[in-house]
């Protein structure tokens, strides 16, 4: 039976969690390649799709549209965004910068709650690796960058950063799908961990850098790799 949103007993916060799961499977059948660029996107079809009601859908596509995934074209409504590599890495390298940044004032001016946060919230997405869960650790992943983000104490650079992140989440998201993603990169966030806990400044800017750099390898990587033949 399908699930119908929006009627009474739903609430609000109910309905905006069935939209943040609709948003998050339409972006990855978009980013798999499911949905060819410029294919438009028909609120009933992904509601016959997914199995529930276009409420949620309709929610979801308009926080696709923040994404750069999804675009509104006039007379044609909601469709499927060109993906470009190019603008991807450009993307992605402007991220590394920032949260960099932030990893090198986050060993500075973390707390003492604030590490032994980070250093548990490590561990779960290591647990999670061991256990290959991507879309759990894809979670853990954020609030382990979240964590860092918010240890830098700087607001202008968690919007900045924020921004940024939300913009590239879909990408991010399927890219822990790659084998043996979430294994290294749980390796790489302990080497983070480590230079932070130190109080090296240099060691845990440079980590993250590569960090990010690496997530988007493998994020282009896997992009590639699910594009149909054409």
């Amino acid at each position: 039976m399908r699930a119908e949103f929006g009627h009474a007993g739903i609430t609000d916060s109910a309905q905006a969690t069935i939209a943040e799961e609709v948003c998050r499977r339409i972006a990855d059948d978009i980013v798999r390649g499911e949905f060819a660029p410029g294919t438009k996107l028909e609120g009933q079809l992904l509601a016959d799709r997914y199995g529930i009601s276009r409420t949620p859908v309709r929610e979801a596509l308009r926080q696709l549209v923040t994404t750069g995934l999804v675009e509104v074209r006039p007379h044609k409504g909601f469709t499927a965004a060109a993906l470009s590599p190019e603008k991807m890495s450009l993307m992605f390298e402007a991220l590394g910068e920032v949260e960099a940044m932030c990893a090198r004032f986050a060993a500075q001016r973390m707390t003492a709650a604030e590490r032994r946060r980070l250093d548990m919230v490590s561990q779960r997405c290591r647990e999670l690796a061991d256990r290959s869960e991507p879309d759990a650790y894809f979670t853990a992943d954020n609030a382990f960058h979240d964590t860092i983000i918010d240890g830098a104490h700087n607001e202008f650079m968690a919007a900045a950063a924020g921004a940024m992140r939300v913009r590239l989440a879909p990408f991010r998201f399927a890219h822990f799908r790659v084998a043996h993603r979430s294994h290294d990169s749980a390796e790489e966030h302990a080497r983070i961990v480590a230079a932070l806990v130190a109080g090296n400044a240099a060691e845990a800017e440079r980590g993250m850098r590569e960090h990010v750099t690496t997530s988007a390898m493998q994020a282009i990587e896997s992009m590639a790799a699910h594009r149909p033949v054409k």
